[in-house]
């Protein structure tokens, strides 16, 4: 390429140069090239132009680039020659290097030339700034507009309380196209968003750990906060989902397959749900509406009252409904039911509840509340007998018993054990069979006490002082009867 000034260089430059003729002393004849005291370079001499008092200097015969960004004479300038020069194109195609390791706008404006890039040389590619525009810290081939590669990560710091990152689609076009994300002077993390005319939270991380969605004060490690709040986990594949969700009114758990199954300690179920409404505690409930199952399953429903004086074996009776299995033992409640127990005294209530008697046997008590005082009633115990106002059998023991092997047992205390009553016509009081025959009765005709049996009878007349014959009709039977 010949040599002549203003050669066409690879890109084009304009770089006025800085005046370095106060450095001209006649002997000193390498000079470093600057423009607005950055260093600038060229391809080569024919891309620098040079003026000594006034006259253009011939490229390569009276200067020549001595080194990167320096320039030599072949002759040294004398001391008070005037100076004028500047470059009028760069290394095309290469980046120019900053050697001092600062970075400053100044230094960066036009140093590469269009179509090149700059690249800081303190550290090998630690700034590089291509000619799109990107930059790259610690990359060489910035991908996006900022790409920084580097182990130790990336820092943004404020000298204020408060540190923004904002982000802009379309130009801010749009206002809801507006987002940032911040440290807060209270040691908050958050995500904004701009819209209806001002910013909102949308994710706060609080100085506490507590993360809020919809509110910048989560009072809780993850609160939501908006008219309608839903936590929902999605499966990847299948697309089912279980969802938390409340309106104002009402709070829902919602699962999109079947069941719906509540675990505990050690993944173990302890609650499954079907879409049909069937419930299982401890096992699948198949076609039963409510299952529970287990070795110590319970269902209780306890009553706020925690202690009612009165029982016969002094418990307490704060449950409303209690249903349980214990396997046997000792004297624990297996099932009871409350009905609306009241301890205020205005109304009586009654519980009936099931007591373990010993391994494998249950007895069934029903109890009653007058006074705010609870007491047993009627008990069925683990061998089939009814008890009334006894807890115990035998004849000893006031109360009334009815045995399972069929026979019965009244005791009072100084009173009528037994009262039998017939009302409005005469006939049978009490009816006597012997396999299913009849074998004889007591009864009344005309408010007279009759006993009959095969129709054989006497009716005592206690208004005339007489015992008559009567057949099992109680009509009389005059002579007709041998009394032996």
């Amino acid at each position: 390429m010949a040599s002549y000034v203003g050669n066409k260089p690879l890109f084009s430059n304009f770089d006025k140069l800085d005046d370095i003729s106060s450095g001209f002393n006649g002997s000193a004849n390498t000079f470093a090239m600057t423009s607005n005291s950055r260093g600038v370079t060229a391809g080569d001499e024919t891309q620098v132009v040079i003026s000594l008092n006034g006259v253009i200097q011939e490229p390569v015969t009276d200067y020549f680039l001595a080194a990167t960004g320096q320039i030599q004479f072949t002759t040294a300038p004398a001391s008070g020659t005037a100076f004028f020069g500047y470059v009028t194109g760069n290394i095309g195609g290469t980046a120019s290097t900053i050697t001092d390791g600062i970075v400053t706008t100044a230094k960066l404006a036009n140093t590469a030339g269009t179509g090149s890039a700059v690249q800081l040389a303190a550290n090998t590619s630690t700034l590089y700034i291509t000619s799109n525009g990107r930059v790259g810290v610690g990359e060489t081939s910035p991908d996006v507009a900022l790409h920084v590669h580097d182990s130790s990560g990336a820092m943004i710091e404020s000298p204020g309380a408060q540190a923004y990152l904002y982000m802009y689609a379309n130009d801010r076009a749009n206002n809801y196209d507006r987002r940032y994300i911040a440290t807060e002077n209270n040691g908050d993390f958050t995500i904004a968003g701009f819209g209806t005319g001002q910013w909102a939270k949308h994710l706060v991380v609080s100085s506490n750990g507590n993360v809020g969605i919809g509110t910048a004060s989560p009072a809780t490690p993850l609160e939501v906060n908006t008219t309608s709040p839903v936590i929902r986990s999605t499966h990847s594949t299948s697309g089912d989902y279980l969802q938390i969700f409340h309106n104002g009114s009402g709070a829902y758990i919602d699962f999109s397959a079947d069941p719906l199954i509540v675990r505990g300690a050690s993944y173990a179920e302890r609650l499954r749900i079907h879409t049909n409404g069937n419930v299982g505690i401890g096992a699948a409930p198949g076609s039963a509406r409510f299952l529970a199952a287990g070795g110590q399953s319970q269902f209780r429903y306890d009553h706020t009252t925690t202690s009612v004086s009165g029982n016969t074996d002094g418990t307490a009776f704060p449950h409303a409904v209690s249903i349980s299995n214990q396997q046997g033992g000792g004297d624990t409640n297996l099932v009871s039911l409350g009905l609306s127990v009241n301890t205020t005294g205005a109304t009586s209530n009654g519980l009936i509840v099931g007591h373990s008697v010993g391994q494998g046997a249950l007895a069934i008590a029903f109890y009653t509340e007058n006074s705010n005082t609870i007491a047993e009633r009627v008990r069925i115990d683990n061998n089939g007998n009814l008890l009334v106002g006894k807890t115990s059998q035998g004849l000893a023991n006031i109360g009334f018993e009815a045995s399972a092997a069929g026979n019965v047992q009244i005791t009072r205390s100084a009173a009528t054990p037994l009262v039998v009553n017939r009302l409005s016509s005469n006939g049978d009081i009490i009816s006597f069979r012997k396999d299913g025959t009849t074998v004889g009765s007591i009864g009344t005709t005309a408010s007279d006490l009759c006993l009959t049996s095969n129709n054989v009878g006497f009716r005592m007349d206690g208004s005339n002082d007489h015992i008559i014959p009567v057949n099992d009709s109680l009509a009389t039977r005059d002579a007709a009867i041998d009394l032996g």
